[in-house]
Parts: C-alpha cells; sequence; structure tokens
C-alpha cells in the first residue's frame, strides 16, 4: 500500500524536554482528524533525560542533532529538509494545541486562503496560578499583528524560498522574527489561524 504524504509536518525541536514534551504530544495525537494529514518530527539536541523516549512513545520521528546548545534552527532547518507536508509546523516543545486545530487548518488551505505562504498562531498562557495567567494573556493580546508575533505555519515551498531559512547564528531568539522579515523579502502573503494554541509557562514565577 502507498502511504498517503502528510500535508503538514509539526516540527518540534527539543532538548531536556521530558517535564512538558507529552503534553505537546499527547495534544497532537488527540487531534480531531485523520492521522494521515499530519507527521510528526522530533529534532532534539543531544538530551539527557527521557525526551527521545517519550517522542517515540507518541509515535514521533526522531532526529538526532549534534553539537554544542542551542541548536533550535538547526534542528528546525535539518526537520525541514526531512518532511514530507506541504506545510511546515513549527511548534515549540510546550505547546499544546486544540483539538481542531490541523483539521481547520487543513480545511482553510483549500478556499480562499490557498495563496497565503505563513499563518501566525494565536497563543492563550497558561501560566503558574490565576493571576499570573491573567496577567501574561493581558500582555499577548499586545502582540496580535506586531512585530513581536513571528509565522508558526510556512508553505514549504516559500519556506526554501527564503535566503537563509532559521538563520543559526541568531540562536537563541531572533532568529524567528529574522524568518518572518525573510518572508516579507520575498513577498509572502500572511494570515491569522482562527485556532489558538496553549503555551505552557508553569515554570515562570
Amino acid at each position: 500500500l502507498m502511504k498517503t504524504k502528510p500535508v503538514v509536518s509539526i516540527i518540534i525541536p527539543t532538548r531536556n524536554s521530558e517535564e512538558v514534551l507529552a503534553i505537546t504530544l499527547r495534544s497532537i495525537n488527540d487531534q480531531n482528524c485523520s492521522r494521515r494529514l499530519y507527521e510528526v518530527i522530533v529534532a532534539d539536541n543531544q538530551s539527557h533525560d527521557k525526551t527521545v523516549e517519550i517522542a517515540k512513545k507518541y509515535g514521533a520521528k526522531v532526529i538526532k542533532v549534534k553539537g554544542k546548545p542551542p541548536k533550535t534552527s538547526t534542528q528546525r532547518n535539518l526537520a525541514a529538509k526531512i518532511s514530507k507536508g506541504d506545510y511546515i509546523f513549527y511548534l515549540d516543545h510546550d505547546i499544546e494545541l486544540t483539538p481542531n486545530l490541523i483539521e481547520n487548518f487543513v480545511e482553510s488551505t483549500k478556499g480562499e486562503n490557498r495563496d497565503v505562504d505563513a499563518w501566525y498562531v494565536p497563543y492563550k498562557i497558561v501560566a503558574r496560578g490565576r493571576l499570573l495567567t491573567k496577567v501574561r494573556n493581558f500582555e499577548e493580546q499586545f502582540y496580535l499583528n506586531s512585530v513581536v508575533a513571528a509565522a508558526r505555519i510556512i508553505k514549504k515551498e516559500t519556506f526554501w524560498k527564503t535566503e537563509s531559512q532559521f538563520d543559526a547564528s541568531m540562536d537563541p531568539g531572533p532568529a524567528d522574527w529574522d524568518l518572518d522579515i525573510q518572508l516579507i523579502l520575498i513577498n509572502a502573503k500572511f494570515d491569522y489561524l482562527m485556532d489558538y494554541v496553549y503555551h505552557h509557562e508553569e515554570n515562570l514565577t
């Protein structure tokens, strides 16, 4: 039997992520859509905890990336090279998807969104305690339609048209925003996803 090509390749860079990774992978496995619509690639940078074990338990494809951390950009770019989907969805290891996100996204690409190149994904913060959660979500509202937001889902053919994809010299941090600039420079069209994700920040005090 010929295996169906996934539409979305979910790419997660990890390093010692055992505390949060299961939440992320469980939310992917619990999507209300066919498993054939997506694949999961965990690009791990020399974890010395149970990260790789957890990733395999949830059925993710694991690639190992050597080198002194941080290697986030290299992890993302290498995973993109082996990805099979038409769209690349960059997730951090502590992001929980809402149940209909993949299905709704795939549906949206069939309509007027066919010519969109990159999507921003709205965040809801899960922090330690109700007050910090409220404060962080209030702050997050200001990032909508601003330079602080970074595209998380990118059409693969557009991603490879950018000058340098995720720039490893900028790790950690600014490479996300630099990629947005690279996308703008090639006249990529942006949109916002209807569904949101939860960002787990319980360790933040």
